[in-house]
């Protein structure tokens, strides 16, 4: 706050941070004290010397001042200059009508937050009023007490309408009607109609697997061991089953996935379901589940989040965080958390250990069988040397890959940790039988820990220690743990091949 004196009178002025407020106040003096050298000429001096521009308005509220002075009353923080903020001005943007936006709402649930508003595919047919757009509102400069202009930041955007798929008739200039059928997409300033493949029931042996080079909307089910792959997002209106699910935008599911064990689900964008229980799940963007994530294995490049569901059983590679409301269960299932990692390495060096393992299994045996021929008494036939030596070659291109894909191994598990801050934050409680791992230092919970609570990794004395943080009460509690080598990374990683989905009956 600015403050300029009168020192003849003991009059103040001052002047708010913002600039938006100028006060008057008498200081140094009794009641009525003084109050005859409180002229307007002398206030309006000592506005005139803090730079305070004299309007007509500012003349009405010194002259109310002199009176309550003269009065012998205490006139502190007097407002007697006030200015004008700038307004900034509100984008065009465009409103989904109630019939889509039900459609959009409808399979929330009771998920508290909304994550699936912007994710959820919504299909249009040619003719449909899809919505309305709102009109641009302009910015308006301000004006502070001194007369200066405070400048608006910022200009208001035009929404960019595709006018190649979308009308706005003349009659109605704000409602917006679609040309074409497609999956409607709103992607910050734009709007506009993307081509959508609609499988109108289940994807089971009627429809066959599916691979389309845009996005797909699946009314009904993906079942036991079909494969759906696209180009863009992929939403199910129901669930998804043990079965392959690849899309190169955003997965979303309207009821949950059900991998008992086995299938894959990834996307480069965002998983998002209801719930998920059994099931393999691969995200370089987050994993958003509203209600339950039960004995799953989750690689995500960003964040698990479930601010109301419970996480319990499985295991999460995480390269950002997890929150979420509980961790494992009364029952004290074995749950585990790997976050600060990179989680495309962690698969890569998952399927890269498990071709090493392969190819010895196929090398060692050769190795040992020539071993004994060697020592062998009995001259070999020609039949048989034909066999040594195929069975040499292939010796010889197994330990080649061997080699390659044990330097490649080793590359990987070299870039495995991520840097930055990273935190495992629960709303309600962790259970007894959860393991966290934070990059190389892992804690193991013994006890239940009641919530809100974070676990994150700090320095703490120049010491690096796992700690749990009350997000009421902001105390820091230092957990036992113990730093654990990068070979045991894998220890609870497991891939979707390792199990096969039961077979219908």
């Amino acid at each position: 706050m600015t403050t300029t004196s009168a020192t003849s009178t003991c009059l103040r002025v001052e002047i708010s941070a913002d600039r938006l407020r100028a006060t008057l106040n008498l200081s140094g003096t009794t009641k009525g004290e003084g109050a005859s050298s409180v002229t307007e000429d002398a206030v309006l001096d000592a506005l005139d010397s803090s730079k305070i521009e004299i309007t007509d308005a500012v003349k009405q509220h010194v002259t109310k001042f002199v009176e309550l002075v003269g009065h012998g009353e205490t006139a502190e923080d007097f407002l007697v200059a006030k200015g004008r903020a700038a307004i900034e001005g509100k984008d065009e943007a465009f409103v989904l009508s109630k019939e889509f936006q039900t459609e959009a709402d409808s399979w929330q649930g009771d998920a508290p937050v909304n994550y699936y508003e912007t994710s959820s595919i919504i299909t249009v047919q040619e003719g449909d009023i899809v919505g309305s757009i709102t009109p641009v509102e302009p910015s308006r400069d301000g004006i502070d007490v001194t007369g200066k202009v405070i400048s608006a930041k910022g200009e208001p955007k035009a929404l960019v309408l595709d006018l190649a798929v979308f009308t706005r008739p003349a009659e109605k200039p704000t409602q917006v009607i679609t040309k074409i059928a497609g999956h409607l997409v709103c992607d910050g300033d734009s709007l506009t109609i993307q081509e959508v493949l609609t499988v109108p029931g289940d994807v089971d042996f009627e429809c066959g697997n599916v691979d389309s080079t845009v996005s797909v909307h699946i009314k009904g089910r993906v079942l036991d061991r079909f494969t759906v792959r696209s180009a863009g997002s992929i939403t199910v209106c129901k669930a998804i089953e043990a079965a392959h699910v690849e899309a190169a935008g955003d997965v979303t599911v309207k009821q949950g996935i059900l991998g008992r064990g086995a299938g894959l689900v990834t996307a480069k964008g965002d998983i998002i379901a209801k719930f998920c229980a059994g099931a393999h799940l691969s995200a370089l963007g987050d994993v958003k589940i509203a209600r339950q994530l039960m004995a799953s294995h989750i690689c995500v490049g960003g964040q698990v989040i479930g601010t109301a569901a419970g996480l319990i059983g499985g295991c999460v590679f995480a390269g950002g965080g997890v929150e979420v409301a509980t961790l494992g269960s009364d029952a004290n299932v074995p749950t585990h958390l790997v976050i600060g990692v990179a989680p495309d390495l962690v698969r890569q060096v998952a399927v890269l250990q498990r071709s090493i393992r392969r190819l010895k299994e196929l090398v060692e045996p050769i190795q040992d069988l020539l071993a004994r021929l060697e020592h062998a008494a009995k001259p070999l036939t020609a039949e048989q040397s034909d066999r040594v030596r195929a069975m040499c070659e292939q010796a010889k291109v197994a330990e080649e890959r061997l080699k390659t894909d044990q330097v490649r191994h080793d590359e990987l598990m070299e870039r495995v940790y991520t840097d930055g801050d990273h935190s495992v934050i629960v709303g309600n409680t962790i259970h007894a039988g959860t393991v966290i791992r934070i990059r190389d230092r892992e804690t193991v919970f013994r006890k239940d820990l009641k919530g809100p609570v974070s676990i994150e990794r700090r320095k703490i004395d120049n010491v690096t220690e796992v700690v749990a943080i009350n997000k009421l009460t902001s105390s820091v509690t230092v957990l036992k743990h113990e730093r654990v080598g990068i070979d045991t990374l894998l220890d609870w990683f497991e891939l979707e091949s390792d199990s096969q989905p039961p077979d219908r009956r």
